[in-house]
């Protein structure tokens, strides 16, 4: 009897501490990327796209449901290296960091900001970069739950100091993450086809974030288990990944409208940034040539009456009241289209001492009209087309834009 109970007590407590089955855990990614500068929608064109105030609305409200979430981006924080960028880069780290950013790519365009640019956004981001790319600066790779991260940057012939070649960053990031036996996710700055040449050379791959234009496809790309997804450019949309340490399973792609409610901690952040422009004088700083002096527009009227009365029914003649209200005019992005001559030594400086030159005037597409106030047979204008009006009006500030049925609002004679 007594060998019967101990027995029995064994196998019910056996039973207690007997391994169970491990229910897989669901993991969340967030991806978005490529902003290129772009920290605010831009255009005539309703409704635009984008922004980091709607980026980071939307991060926020996803990220916090509870699941474990890894939130990606893709690099390409700015396009160019004037300081207008630097400021730009710095605003997009910090305001990555107030949603827990995961990991950042750190690409080309940031590498070619500097030494000191790339520590500053490293600190602003709370250490979130990451390449296998670049030798220096040194930039880990990031490790969150059973995953791996790491930015790649596709190598093309002479890429430039400290860049090394795509397969063997790459083997350097699966190995590390064999040893650590976890799952690698890339970051690449680089094409579809280049992430699909990966996705082949090294199928264990989880899931490959890649580079391109347009918007983000509706469903993702495959290469044998490999997930291949790209959120598009100018960080107009955002990827909503969901799955297991198996492979992810789930694809959503979020549209950042107008729907989406703006950030106050981006918005605060955005606001600095405005700040930062004015009080750095970068609208002072912009390079300007000499040309004809401009007169504006209402030189203009003494000859061109009607002309001039249809003008002023326009959107045109009210051009800059667009930028003021929303504290855009002096930022260097987006005066140029609002206002006469900018890049004139004679044209627009500012409402107080260039009045006339405010908003989009006769000669914001005439050109600088002096020689022909002073003698209109002498100097004659060039008859005007579409490829005016494109100057401004194109496909990322005005998407859809018909050139016919807009120029039937401000033909005249």
């Amino acid at each position: 009897m007594k060998l019967l109970l101990l027995g029995g007590a064994l196998l019910f407590f056996g039973g207690l501490f007997a391994p169970r089955h491990r229910t897989a855990q669901t993991f969340m990614f967030l991806i978005s990327g490529s902003a290129y500068g772009n920290l605010a929608p831009c255009g005539c064109t309703k409704p635009m796209s984008g922004g980091i105030k709607r980026r980071v609305s939307a991060l926020r409200t996803l990220a916090g449901n509870g699941k474990r979430v890894l939130v990606l981006d893709n690099g390409g924080l700015v396009a160019g290296m004037a300081r207008q960028d630097e400021i730009k880069a710095e605003t997009l780290a910090e305001s990555l960091k107030s949603v827990g950013v995961t990991a950042i790519n750190l690409t080309k365009t940031e590498i070619a900001l500097g030494p000191a640019m790339v520590e500053a956004m490293q600190r602003l981001s709370g250490e979130a970069f990451t390449s296998a790319s670049f030798t220096e600066p040194n930039a880990p790779f990031k490790i969150s739950g059973p995953f791996l991260i790491a930015g790649i940057s596709e190598s093309q012939g002479d890429a430039g100091a400290h860049l090394i070649g795509t397969n063997e960053a790459v083997n350097s990031a699966v190995t590390t993450a064999k040893q650590l036996s976890k799952h690698t996710i890339l970051l690449l700055d680089g094409s579809l086809s280049a992430a699909r040449d990966l996705a082949r050379k090294h199928p264990e791959i989880y899931l490959i974030v890649y580079k391109s234009g347009g918007a983000a496809p509706s469903e993702p790309g495959t290469e044998g288990k490999t997930w291949l997804v790209t959120p598009g450019e100018k960080a107009k949309q955002l990827l909503q990944i969901s799955g297991t340490e198996a492979a992810p399973l789930k694809y959503a792609v979020i549209k950042l409208g107008p729907e989406v409610k703006d950030d106050p901690t981006a918005g605060r952040a955005y606001d600095r940034y405005l700040d930062r422009i004015v009080r750095e004088k970068l609208f002072e700083r912009i390079p300007r040539g000499t040309t004809v002096a401009y007169v504006g527009s209402k030189a203009c009227a003494n000859c061109h009456m009607s002309a001039f009365e249809k003008w002023e029914q326009t959107a045109h003649s009210h051009a800059l009241k667009t930028l003021e209200s929303e504290k855009h005019d002096r930022d260097p992005d987006c005066v140029a289209c609002h206002v006469v001559g900018m890049d004139s030594l004679s044209g627009f400086m500012s409402r107080s001492k260039t009045p006339d030159l405010a908003d989009v005037g006769c000669e914001s597409c005439h050109g600088p009209g002096a020689d022909h106030s002073s003698d209109p047979a002498k100097y004659k204008f060039p008859n005007l087309g579409e490829k005016v009006c494109t100057t401004c009006h194109n496909p990322d500030t005005s998407p859809g834009f018909d050139f016919a049925s807009h120029w039937a609002k401000v033909i005249h004679n």
